[in-house]
């Protein structure tokens, strides 16, 4: 899947959507705003259940396969994602989360 990264970081308008191939155990971040992350659907006896969720500024998710994902801003302002390749162990989470949120929290005052 490699051949199409998750790029490092990607600014979406207001409701703007993107589909990208990423690799299992890539991290996504909401770095600003809110965004909707969608995976392939799964298989569970006869009925495909929907893979995703909606994050808000400052949470991550670890894609759990291989494959396309669809990435969607919400509400009406603009996102910015943070990808963290896959590979990079248990390290992703502690490495990428200080640049996810830098910036996010401001001094009080």
């Amino acid at each position: 899947m490699s051949s199409h990264p998750c790029p490092p970081e990607r600014l979406l308008a207001a409701g703007q959507s993107l589909q990208l191939a990423v690799d299992a155990g890539t991290v996504v971040f909401a770095s600003q705003g809110r965004l909707r992350i969608d995976e392939a659907p799964r298989w569970l006896a006869d009925v495909a259940v929907p893979v995703g969720r909606s994050l808000d500024e400052g949470e991550g998710w670890v894609v759990e396969r291989a494959g396309w994902i669809t990435v969607r801003a919400l509400g009406g302002a603009a996102a910015r994602l943070r990808c963290v390749p896959a590979g990079t162990g248990g390290r992703g989470w502690r490495l990428a989360l200080p640049r996810a949120l830098h910036g996010w929290f401001r001094p009080a005052g």
